[in-house]
């Protein structure tokens, strides 16, 4: 069975995954600056590593929730990727684990869905638990159009 290391986290109340290849590190979240005219799912700017960076609400970039401020007080944490030199921190409410998925056992989609393998590259069950493995390069596009708060519909659950 091929198995893909993924950072398992939350968003509201269902787990999504992103491939470690393109994770930098996971930290807490800090202060950001906010600019005008931003997009609707940019939080503002931040510094990491002598770095400006934009900051994604990664709830809002996949049309999940109202985007939120990052606070210490929670169990949030950004989530900092390298797009070939393009450096971006997405904010998620916690994150689990690093945890092996197995890409060969995806949960079939339902026909009229299959627009979601746009976006994402499947949905898992680890630990008993279903997991949506984002597509990194549909994630990181700005100009990708991404809407996932009917993949459950997609699944059956």
């Amino acid at each position: 069975m091929r198995e893909l290391t993924c950072a398992v986290f939350r968003l509201s109340e269902d787990d999504y995954a992103l491939n470690i290849e393109h994770i930098t590190e996971i930290t807490k979240p800090g202060a950001f600056n906010v600019l005008p005219e931003m997009p609707p799912y940019m939080l503002g700017l931040f510094r990491f590593r002598h770095r400006v960076v934009p900051l994604i609400d990664l709830k809002a970039r996949l049309g999940l929730a109202e985007r939120a401020r990052p606070s210490r007080e929670t169990g949030e944490r950004i989530i900092v990727v390298n797009d070939d030199g393009r450096w971006i921190g997405f904010k998620v409410d916690a994150v689990h684990d690093i945890a092996d998925v197995p890409v060969t056992q995806a949960v079939e989609l339902k026909k009229g869905f299959r627009d979601l393998n746009e976006v994402i590259d499947g949905v898992y069950t680890v630990d008993d638990r279903y997991v949506v493995l984002l597509k990194f390069q549909a994630v990181v596009d700005p100009d990708q159009s991404i809407d996932l708060s009917n993949w459950k519909e997609a699944v059956g659950v």
